[in-house]
């Protein structure tokens, strides 16, 4: 299962803590409008070339106790989902540009990233949350075309 996947599952039972995209609000969310989500995000996302989206669970319920539970979903949860799949990618794609002394990768992947900050996800970081500073730094590295220690760490943290 991805980590998007993973995550997809995990259910918010209060205010959006991440201080990320969503409007932070609890509720049933059903599964069309979880759906709607997914593929709203999607298209709006780019991904690197040859690259594909990979299955996201859409639920709306947990396993608990061997029962299937409804939980609640702050929206925008789903956004986060998608677009945190969409960065690993642009990110591996980066490191295989850098890796592969390959400047076009590396002119691509450092464009898109640059708009990174500008994503529904990322754009709307709370005031004070250090993943506005460590996105700004892998955004200058990459503009400089150089090895990102923060990028690398991101991957090895958060992609599968």
């Amino acid at each position: 299962m991805s980590a998007g996947a993973a995550a997809a599952i995990v259910s918010t039972h209060s205010e959006n803590p991440s201080g990320t995209a969503g409007d932070g609000k609890t509720g049933r969310t059903d599964s069309q409008d979880i759906h709607a989500e997914v593929i709203d995000t999607e298209a709006k996302t780019p991904l690197p070339p040859g690259a594909t989206w990979d299955p996201i669970a859409e639920s709306t319920t947990e396993k608990i106790d061997g029962k299937n539970v409804p939980v609640n979903y702050a929206r925008g949860m789903f956004v986060n989902i998608v677009q945190g799949q969409a960065q690993c990618k642009w990110y591996r794609y980066y490191q295989t540009g850098v890796m592969g002394h390959d400047q076009l990768k590396v002119r691509a992947a450092a464009k898109v990233i640059a708009t990174m900050p500008d994503w529904e996800m990322t754009g709307n970081f709370a005031e004070g949350n250090p993943g506005r500073d460590i996105l700004a730094k892998i955004v200058r590295d990459t503009q400089a075309g150089k090895a990102s220690p923060e990028l690398n760490q991101h991957v090895l943290a958060n992609c599968d």
